[in-house]
C-alpha cells in the first residue's frame, strides 16, 4: 500500500540529489538509482548515462568542470502509481561558472524521474532534464519548449 511515507521518501530522494551536487559530495547518492537506472539531460544539452556507475561517474564530471554549482528544486509532484512505481516531476534552478573569470550562466529546467521501490526503497530509473532556458542570468539567452514532459493530473 502507497502512503504519504512512500511521496515523503521520494522527496528526501530528490532533495538529496540537489545537496549531493550543492556540497559536491557523490557519496549521499551511492544508493539513489537502480543499477540499470538511465540520467538524461535533453536538447539542447544531449547528454545520457546508463548504469548507476556511469551515472555517478558523469554527474561528478559534470561538477568538476564547475568551478561554482548551485542547484535549487522546487514544485515537486509526486505521483504514485502501485506500491512499487512512481514518477515525480520537480522545477530545477541552477547557476554555475567554470571559473572565477568566466561568466556565469542559468539554467532552468524540469526534471521527469521515474522511479521504483525496492526493498523499502525509492530510487531512480530514469531522470531526464528538460531544458526550458540555457544561457546568462539576465535571461537573454535562448528558450526552449517543454515538449515531452507528460505533467501528471492535479486531482
Amino acid at each position: 500500500m502507497t502512503t504519504s511515507l512512500d511521496t515523503l521518501a521520494i522527496r528526501e530522494l530528490v532533495d538529496a540529489w540537489h545537496a549531493a551536487v550543492n556540497l559536491r559530495d557523490i557519496s549521499l547518492l551511492h544508493d539513489a538509482f537502480e543499477p540499470s537506472a538511465v540520467w538524461e539531460v535533453l536538447a539542447p544539452v544531449n547528454l545520457r548515462h546508463e548504469g548507476r556507475d556511469a551515472i555517478l561517474k558523469g554527474l561528478q564530471e559534470s561538477m568538476g568542470r564547475q568551478e561554482l554549482l548551485v542547484q535549487l528544486c522546487s514544485g515537486l509532484v509526486v505521483t504514485l502509481r502501485g506500491d512499487s512505481a512512481a514518477s515525480a516531476v520537480s522545477t530545477l534552478v541552477e547557476q554555475g561558472r567554470e571559473t572565477k573569470e568566466s561568466a556565469p550562466w542559468m539554467a532552468i529546467a524540469f526534471y521527469r524521474d521515474e522511479l521504483v521501490k525496492r526493498d523499502g526503497r525509492w530510487r531512480f530509473a530514469t531522470r531526464s532534464l528538460h531544458v526550458r532556458y540555457l544561457g546568462p542570468l539576465d535571461l537573454r539567452g535562448t528558450s526552449f519548449p517543454t515538449k515531452g514532459l507528460d505533467l501528471p493530473s492535479f486531482g
